[in-house]
This record gives structure tokens, C-alpha cells and sequence, in this order.
């Protein structure tokens, strides 16, 4: 399914201040002064701009987020720790981004950019992924497809065993930055990892996810929140996660992964 990212949630344009009546009213002379408006300064960036009227992201290999090209180069030239190399993990990235920039268009108006919503949350994550998806090789770039498949899976059975929730789609987008940087960082430490004797380890943590699936459906079965259908699929999954793990790197990570988004959080 294709999604249209509505610029409307990123950019808000203000209005140019006018001026005011010459004779105050009490009410107005009561009312707190209004803080002044404080500007973001640009690094432009002209050679990481699009030319093109839209650029579209990938989110997965279905999917992706559209934007208007004019508003991702304001992006790119206000928000400097989207691209910042070395990188930082995306949520740190994220939080030390400012978040929201106020800036003068070539008009003269006022504009906003604002990732302060979940989902502009989300859409910081896709960008920064593509982003960084530039530096890396195609070794990396194929460790970090099959990393997004490994943390899609532990999202799709927590989503399951909790029947749902909007969380689990903000997740699902934001994988996209968090396997983006795994796959990237692997590189820069590839000789730590082996993947001899890591199927012992995979086993040991398979077995502590179908134990979980197992212990959450018990409840649910007796009152018939899940059926035995449900539990035998969600059991399926978890097989089909401990295929995607193939070596030491990819079990370090679905375990760090799950500790932090996965069922057991």
C-alpha cells in the first residue's frame, strides 16, 4: 500500500505580522507581551537538494512516504542531523534535531517544520534512513534490508499478542531508521562478529518467544480473546524470525530489539 505523506502535518506557513491599531484597548495593554519569534538559521545544502516537484522515500519494499521537493530541501537545510555522518543512532538524532524550526521563506513568510508528532516522529526515521543509506555499501545496505525484516517480524508478533495499537505502526515506519544505522554500524565492526556457534544462543531466545506467546494466549484462550488458529500462527512467526537469524549479529540485535519494542517491553 502507498502512502501519501500529507505536507499539511510538516509545514505550517504563518502569517506576516501586521501591524498594530495606534490606541491600545485596556485588554490589549493586560495582555502579556507575546514572546519574540525566534528564527531558525539555514545550512544550506544545495548540492544534497532534489530538483524534482516530489521525492519519495522507501519505507519497505511496498511502501513509502511522498514530500514536496521544496519542503524536503527546507528540511535539508534546517535540519543538519538528518544527514550528519558519522551518525548518530536515529533517536538521537531525532532529539538533538530541534525538533521544530520557524524560518522566513523567499517571500517573506513564515514556515514552520515540525517532526513533533508521532508521526513526524516516524517520517524523521525514513528520512534519515535514506539519508544514510547513501554511505553505505551494498554488504551493509543488504544487512540492514534483512535486519528490518528480523525487527518487522518481533513488531508483527508483539502487534498480534497485544491485538493492535497505533504504537505498532509508528514502529513499523521507524524500522526503517533503527536497521538503516545497524546495518551501517556492523560495517564498522565487522571482524567482533562471527557466525560460528550463535545457533545455540538463537535457540535459547526462540524458545523465550514462543514461552511468552505461549504464557500471554493462555489467559486469552480461557476467555476467548484468542483462538488456537491465533496461537498456531503466532507460533509460525516466531519460527519464520528464528530462520532470518543466521548469525551472531543478527541474534545480538533481535535481542537488544525485542528487550526494547518487542513483546517483552
Amino acid at each position: 500500500m502507498h502512502r501519501f505523506t500529507l505536507l499539511a502535518v510538516l509545514l505550517t506557513t504563518g502569517c506576516v505580522y501586521t501591524s498594530q491599531p495606534d490606541t491600545p484597548t485596556k485588554a490589549d495593554t493586560a495582555a502579556p507581551a507575546a514572546p519574540p519569534l525566534v528564527l531558525a538559521v539555514a545550512t544550506p545544502r544545495p548540492d544534497l537538494h532534489v530538483h524534482t516537484e516530489t521525492v519519495q522515500l522507501p519505507i519497505d519494499a511496498d511502501d513509502y512516504s511522498t514530500y514536496e521537493g521544496k519542503t524536503f530541501n527546507n528540511m535539508i537545510d534546517y535540519f543538519p542531523t538528518l544527514y550528519r555522518y558519522p551518525p548518530l543512532p536515529p533517536d538521537s538524532s531525532y532529539e538533538q534535531s530541534g525538533i521544530a524550526k520557524s524560518f522566513k521563506d523567499s517571500s517573506g513568510h513564515i514556515q514552520q517544520i515540525s517532526f513533533g508528532s508521532e508521526g513526524g516522529q516516524d517520517e524523521y526515521h525514513v528520512i534519515y534512513a535514506w539519508f544514510l543509506s547513501k554511505k553505505m555499501t551494498p554488504q551493509s545496505k543488504a544487512r540492514a534490508k534483512r535486519l528490518a525484516e528480523i525487527y518487522r517480524a518481533i513488531n508483527s508478533i508483539k502487534n498480534r499478542l497485544m491485538h493492535g495499537g497505533t504504537g505498532f505502526g509508528h514502529t513499523y515506519k521507524r524500522i526503517a531508521g533503527y536497521s538503516a544505522y545497524d546495518g551501517w554500524l556492523y560495517a564498522q565492526n565487522a571482524p567482533l562478529y562471527t557466525s560460528g556457534r550463535f545457533i545455540a544462543g538463537r535457540n535459547v531466545y526462540i524458545d523465550s518467544v514462543k514461552a511468552l506467546i505461549n504464557r500471554e494466549l493462555a489467559e486469552q484462550l480461557l476467555i476467548h480473546e484468542a483462538s488456537l488458529e491465533d496461537k498456531i500462527e503466532i507460533l509460525h512467526k516466531a519460527d519464520a524470525l528464528g530462520r532470518l537469524i543466521t548469525d551472531s549479529y543478527y541474534l545480538q540485535k533481535a535481542i537488544a530489539f525485542t528487550r526494547s519494542y518487542g513483546p517483552y517491553r
